[in-house]
């Protein structure tokens, strides 16, 4: 009669400490990127906004022709809707235009994915060794870096992290749950709502349709799992029959299938995307981990099938960025605008890792360790690289074109986007521009900071942007705390645990 309260108890106890871990690495990993927003974002509407975002959708609503297929409508390739329903919630609330609410947005849906893997995986990691310390600090470490700094300091990019939300959550509900319950449904509606962000996003339910094609090859009784492929391929289905296209990047698509398994390899050796031969390191936890179960014949648990979805995922995203823009990449090296999406991927690598190192082989967890260690020394390596030469010519490439944008606010004058042939301009059409500054619906809504003097460095940053060094330091530290915490408890509990057996044993 006394046992029931005290599981209670601790079962409370273990969810607290599940959700100050999940939030602790949220808090982390979103402040983490408002310091990177301070130190190099900008208020300026980049590329697509001024046409996407100001033309095609601040101007109808504020005119009143807004309709409803307006906001299902292709852009490009993708179907942008929750972007679409983001901008304009934003746009209503403050009144106008304001770049720093999309990318604070953008920071925690960022960081929201990093807490879903991190509660997705918690209960499945092996109990012996202190693994989810492990992965936190490795989810802490991938979410944080800067290799999707075109993503995160473009207010437009807001659709590459609700496809990586939401796929997350499909894999986690189609592949970490028995077909049909609550948990399945959710995940497949995140599945069809992912393509509603981005046309990438529907390879999330193609990796779980694989996965739980093997699930069935290992228990073919299971009629119902057939109902559950069937319908996750409906959703497959229908998303191709309205996926967009985009004629005038044909240019883009891999001239070869040299050029397509060159970008592929890059791809697939993130981070380190500037040597492709790295591609056999990074994706081998999974298959060690793969060729493990079935020599073993043993029934992947509902973890691996989501760390093999998510690698699947990476696998399939590099497939596509290697076919659509195989002809457009330098050097065959996916730009950063592209690597959120392959950061999953190798979140389920490292999900791997976590299981193989509770193999008792001290082969199998010296590996884990060197890949480990490889894999750190690729991020290292990528983040320099970004913050010596991609991140400085960002920031040059801003001034210039803010100073431009001001210059013909003040005088209207075609010539000031001619002033510095270096920088690719705002937008590749000024007219674009010019239009957008012209029309007097719209020149109301701008960014304050467009109408500031020329020479004029003054940006009115939001709190938390302004103070999120400090505020990266402290989330930095209290995540250590927690998680300190919790080991310590965690080996207090396994005494408290030898305890209560005793008593009840003898």
């Amino acid at each position: 009669m006394e046992k029931r309260p005290l599981m209670r108890d601790r079962s409370a106890t273990r969810f607290a400490g599940r959700a100050a871990w999940c939030i602790s690495l949220a808090a982390f990993v979103f402040f983490a990127r408002a310091w990177l927003i301070k130190g190099w974002g900008s208020p300026l509407p980049f590329w697509d906004q001024w046409d996407a975002e100001a033309i095609g959708l601040y101007a109808p609503f504020r005119n009143g022709t807004l309709r409803w297929q307006d906001l299902f409508s292709a852009h490009n390739e993708h179907h942008i809707l929750l972007t679409r329903l983001t901008d304009l919630a934003l746009f209503i609330a403050y009144g106008g235009w304001n770049p720093w609410a999309q990318l604070l947005i953008n920071a925690a849906l960022h960081a929201t994915t990093a807490a879903v893997l991190a509660a997705l995986f918690w209960n499945a990691m092996p109990s012996r060794r202190d693994d989810n310390a492990a992965f936190i600090l490795g989810l802490a470490f991938l979410f944080a870096a800067t290799c999707g700094w075109q993503n995160a300091l473009h207010g437009f990019q807001s659709q590459v992290y609700f496809a990586n939300l939401l796929d997350v959550i499909a894999i986690a509900g189609l592949c970490g749950t028995t077909p049909f319950r609550r948990y399945w449904w959710i995940g497949l509606v995140s599945a069809g709502l992912a393509f509603f962000s981005n046309a990438g996003g529907i390879l999330a339910a193609v990796a779980a349709l694989a996965v739980g094609s093997i699930s069935i090859g290992e228990n073919r009784r299971q009629a119902r799992s057939w109902t559950a492929l069937g319908l996750i391929a409906g959703v497959v289905g229908l998303a191709l029959l309205a996926g967009g296209s985009a004629p005038q990047h044909a240019v883009f698509h891999a001239r070869s299938v040299t050029d397509f398994l060159a970008v592929l390899a890059h791809c697939l050796a993130w981070p380190w995307v500037n040597n492709g031969l790295f591609f056999p390191v990074m994706q081998l936890p999974l298959v060690c981990l793969m060729l493990t179960r079935w020599r073993q014949k043993i029934v992947l648990t509902p973890m691996e099938r989501c760390a093999l979805a998510l690698g699947l995922f990476g696998f399939l995203q590099a497939a596509a960025i290697a076919y659509s823009r195989g002809a457009a990449l330098p050097e065959f090296r996916p730009l950063s605008r592209y690597q959120d999406p392959l950061l999953l991927g190798v979140v389920g690598q490292l999900a791997a890792i976590v299981t193989l190192f509770s193999s008792r082989a001290r082969f199998i967890r010296m590996a884990g360790l060197i890949w480990c260690a490889v894999a750190m020394a690729g991020l290292i390596i990528l983040t320099e690289t970004n913050f010596t030469l991609h991140l400085p010519f960002k920031r040059a490439q801003d001034r210039a074109n803010l100073a431009i944008v001001r210059t013909y606010a003040a005088t209207h004058n075609p010539a000031a986007f001619s002033s510095d042939p270096n920088f690719s301009g705002p937008h590749p059409n000024p007219r674009v521009v010019q239009h957008v500054i012209d029309d007097p619906l719209l020149r109301s809504t701008l960014p304050r900071e467009i109408f500031a003097p020329a020479s004029s460095d003054a940006t009115q940053l939001p709190w938390l942007i302004r103070h999120s060094a400090a505020l990266t330091a402290a989330s930095g530290l209290i995540l250590l705390c927690v998680i300190g915490n919790s080991l310590r408890q965690k080996s207090t509990r396994s005494a408290d645990e030898s305890t209560d057996f005793v008593d009840e044993h003898g």
